[in-house]
């Protein structure tokens, strides 16, 4: 839990839960492979004061206790104990509704922001892509998976972002980053790694993202730079590395963070993996058709690489052991 000040002077509370610190805040049984199959938020605040949680807005109750508003938050979708969260400040809302191409259906997008004078005119466009993403991911991966309910961010003084389901907690404000913590939706929340070894079926997956964000909606040539970044620093890893350039994306040792995300062999070369798969693929389409594959038999569970290759396997007409 962490409580924070923002650079304009607003105060806020937020929480980051992963990898195994959910216990630190609620009593958490911790275990990736049970997920909880419903969660009702209840969180009182100060009156003027917002909170930001997983599922749909029930109802605000601003009047039973005098002085205080009581946010009552529900999701029905299930969801891994390091996904659940609440962020408090004075944020302001702001709301839209995207729409899935080829279909009447629309869902709700929810932002909650800070410091809106010198927020909005400089970053709300980049937030307000978002319903496009969805969109655009939808169309690669299958429907966003809880679309029923939302997808938003609470901005806070958070590095980076943490993926928490249907409403990530953000720091940045790039699209990028955007991409990035959206596609976990798919890839970690959705269909969450068997084991915590296994953690580039997340984090692979979702830097694989920001490529294909770059190349749709700013061009090939930007995608292919940002691939080519990535794939060189993941190659020859970072000064003072706790292991060697180009590692095992499998994660041998995950007693703690530093080992569990380290970036250049989980996320870089995570995502080289994968743009590896899909140069492999006999076709473009029977790539993306492995991954929706892989989101549909897997949904609102877990998997394993080994799942990932047999979908691989049987859709290549080849092993890629």
């Amino acid at each position: 839990v962490t409580h924070s000040v923002s650079t304009g002077g607003t105060q806020m509370v937020y929480t980051v839960s992963d990898p195994w610190v959910a216990k630190d805040w609620w009593p958490a049984k911790q275990s990736a492979n049970d997920k909880i199959d419903s969660v009702d938020m209840f969180v009182t605040v100060p009156r003027g004061v917002v909170d930001g949680s997983n599922g749909f807005l029930v109802n605000v109750d601003n009047t039973s206790t005098p002085g205080y508003w009581q946010y009552h938050w529900q999701t029905h979708y299930p969801i891994d104990y390091y996904l659940i969260s609440i962020a408090v400040a004075r944020f302001a809302e702001y709301k839209s509704y995207m729409h899935f191409t080829g279909s009447t259906d629309s869902m709700l997008i929810q932002n909650f922001f800070v410091d809106t004078a010198t927020f909005n005119p400089l970053y709300k466009a980049n937030f307000d892509s978002v319903g496009l993403m969805v969109d655009y991911f939808s169309s690669l991966f299958g429907r966003y998976p809880f679309w029923r309910e939302k997808y938003g961010v609470c901005y806070t003084t958070l590095p980076g972002g943490m993926e928490n389901q249907t409403m990530t907690t953000i720091g940045e404000t790039n699209t990028v980053t955007i991409a990035h913590e959206l596609m976990h939706q798919w890839f970690g929340d959705n269909v969450t790694y068997a084991t915590w070894g296994e953690m580039w079926l997340s984090e692979g997956f979702a830097t694989f993202a920001e490529q294909l964000f770059l190349t749709q909606f700013w061009g090939p040539a930007a995608g292919l730079a940002h691939r080519r970044d990535l794939l060189n620093a993941g190659a020859s890893g970072w000064p003072g590395a706790l292991t060697q350039p180009c590692g095992e994306i499998y994660v041998t040792d995950t007693s703690g963070p530093s080992t569990l995300f380290y970036t250049p062999n989980v996320y870089f070369k995570g995502q080289a993996v994968v743009t590896m798969l899909r140069y492999l693929a006999p076709t473009d389409s029977v790539f993306f058709l492995a991954l929706r594959t892989y989101q549909q038999y897997h949904a609102y569970g877990n998997a394993s690489t080994v799942n990932l290759a047999a979908i691989v396997d049987s859709l290549y007409g080849f092993s890629v052991d």
